[in-house]
């Protein structure tokens, strides 16, 4: 991301908080890093804590 370009940052924050709030953003992580995807990488309980906590506004 460039620096300084804080309309395209505020959209890509847009975009990822739409996908937390649906669903989407976890049936895409676990496609490409849980048991079907490539690299077993599980999504522990405290991320996605983290990820519905930074979808609030502040």
């Amino acid at each position: 991301m460039r620096e300084n370009d804080s309309d395209f940052r505020d959209f890509v924050n847009v975009v990822l908080i739409d996908l937390i709030e649906s669903g989407k953003f976890y049936e895409i992580y676990e496609r490409w890093f849980g048991p079907e995807g490539e690299v077993p990488f599980p999504m522990s309980d405290d991320y996605k804590t983290l990820l519905e906590l930074q979808c609030w506004p502040g």
